[in-house]
């Protein structure tokens, strides 16, 4: 049977519904520029608009390395670093802790020419705050500062100069509202890089807000002088697949006098999923020392998995005091894998805290860090 023609369509509207392909519109990037291969002054362009253009690092080459985001319009007109009130508010606070901030530091940017827009009159605006692309393109003069300084402590300001310095590629960092103060030794970079919040901000804010960077900073200056720590290795790590080394090592643990850390690994979050299993277990009670037991080891049969974990649940049993990362999580696998339902339930949902079931029912007297 011939489909007939609908009436409404002409002969153009036919051929343009049969044929699609060739109606396709062309796609463009979002933006509508292509996005530069290279990353360097050149195609960052902003040492053209600002009066001084690049402004290299300044100070004595202390052991101290200072980094921020990029220069003022103090420091632009004046070709200098930290020239402003923000300048002013470090070394008054800096020198309070007994610091020279202009002698015992040096001082860079993670974006080292003033970023401001230039009007059609010719006049500047400042206070844009740098992009993810000019960031990039003024990267290599940073590793340029740090390889050639070689501090023992680095400070940042700000959560793009933390990033910038730390060079996390693949790990999300916390946002600077959680990170200030912190202090992280970094085998990147082979000294010790402390986290702070922007002086503008707590010249901006409360005089409670200056307590708190205060407080930061002392804890960061702090680590000046301590040693920094080993790189990890593989030394001293083992992995167990045998399940009777596995069951040796446990029982060796269950008796140790010193405390013991461990970690589960799993193969999600939810202990009472269907599927919910443990992989491995991390134990050790020396900071030379370690073992990780493959508790799913496809190659153990029933009885030697069944004696793994029972020698793993006497560990936990035991008055051996226990170190535990992420003490909720490691707390609800091990009720779930060798306490009932009940008793789980009982603490997850009820009244009672994992602390009181603890109590409750004598339990592994785990301890949180």
């Amino acid at each position: 049977m011939v489909q007939q023609q609908a009436f409404f369509l002409s002969e153009f509207e036919i051929f343009q519904k049969e044929n699609p392909e060739k109606f396709q519109k062309k796609t463009r990037s979002s933006t509508g520029r292509s996005v530069p291969k290279t990353f360097d002054c050149a195609s960052c362009g902003l040492d053209k608009k600002s009066v001084s253009g690049r402004i290299t690092r300044t100070g004595r080459n202390g052991t101290i390395l200072i980094v921020g985001l990029c220069p003022s319009k103090q420091d632009d007109d004046l070709s200098t670093l930290f020239s402003g009130s923000s300048g002013a508010y470090l070394n008054s606070t800096f020198r309070d802790l007994g610091v020279n901030f202009y002698k015992d530091c040096t001082h860079t940017n993670i974006v080292q020419c003033a970023c401001c827009e230039k009007s059609l009159t010719g006049r500047r605006k400042y206070g844009t705050v740098p992009s993810k692309r000019q960031m990039k393109c003024c990267q290599k003069n940073l590793e340029k500062d740090i390889e050639e300084v070689k501090p023992d402590l680095i400070i940042c300001f700000g959560g793009a100069a933390t990033k910038a310095v730390l060079s996390p590629e693949s790990v999300k960092l916390p946002n600077n509202l959680k990170m200030h103060g912190k202090v992280i030794p970094s085998q990147k970079r082979g000294c010790w890089v402390g986290s702070m919040l922007p002086p503008g901000n707590i010249l901006a804010g409360r005089k409670r807000d200056h307590a708190v960077f205060v407080s930061d900073l002392s804890n960061i200056l702090s680590k000046l002088g301590e040693p920094f720590p080993k790189p990890l290795t593989m030394v001293g790590n083992h992995i167990v697949l045998d399940s009777e080394e596995a069951v040796e090592i446990l029982e060796e643990l269950s008796r140790s006098e010193k405390s013991v850390a461990f970690d589960y690994e799993t193969n999600g979050l939810y202990s009472q999923a269907v599927d919910a299993k443990l992989l491995t277990v991390g134990l050790s009670n020396d900071v030379s020392k370690g073992y990780c037991i493959h508790l799913a080891n496809p190659n153990w049969n029933l009885i030697e998995q069944s004696l793994v974990f029972e020698k793993l649940a006497q560990f936990l049993d035991s008055p051996v005091p226990k170190v535990v990362q992420n003490y909720n999580m490691e707390e609800l696998w091990s009720r779930s894998c060798w306490c009932t339902n009940e008793e789980f339930y009982l603490g997850y949902n009820g009244i009672n805290t994992c602390a009181q079931l603890q109590n409750r029912h004598n339990g592994f007297g785990l301890s949180s860090i």
